[in-house]
């Protein structure tokens, strides 16, 4: 049944607002593969690995000892004005210990409110003057997150 809840949420993940600059990527110990979000059915999280099902229902399985990150990149917009040329892209990284956050592609000079939330929508880790700066995240348990950096959202599972 987790497994079934979990696999939902990895499929809304994909499903809505994705633009087509929206990637995910998995970096293994062996290398990284990048994967269209537009081109994605499903990502399917089990027990001890995950699966990576495309929208021809083909699947890459990946074993958790294996995978070092995954990372979802968003074409997203930005706190300031962009122009038709610049659009800004939000890379958040949770480490494989899951004890940190990042995300790269932030301007250092906003300051924005950060939050983080629970499967549930309870708001579990709050900054109010968020620079960018890595985020830890020890103290969370494992499970699905939300995380909200000024109008950007992404979700992790730690």
């Amino acid at each position: 049944m987790r497994t079934r809840i979990i696999a939902i949420l990895a499929l809304l993940v994909t499903a809505l607002g994705t633009h087509a600059d929206d990637v995910v990527t998995v970096v293994t110990q062996n290398g990284q593969k990048s994967y269209d979000m537009n081109k994605l059915a499903r990502i399917e999280l089990g027990e001890d690995d995950l699966v990576v099902v495309g929208s021809d229902e083909k699947g890459t399985t990946y074993a958790f000892d294996k995978v070092q990150k995954i990372l979802i990149s968003l074409n997203t917009t930005a706190l300031n004005d962009a122009t038709a040329d610049s659009k800004p892209t939000l890379t958040l990284t949770v480490s494989t210990d899951g004890a940190e956050m990042s995300f790269n592609g932030w301007d250092s000079n906003i300051a924005a409110p950060l939050y983080v939330y629970d499967a549930g929508g309870r708001s579990v880790l709050h900054r109010e003057a968020w620079r960018g700066e890595t985020v830890s995240i020890s103290a969370l348990a494992k499970g699905v997150y939300v995380v909200k950096a000024g109008e950007h959202t992404a979700k992790f599972r730690k």
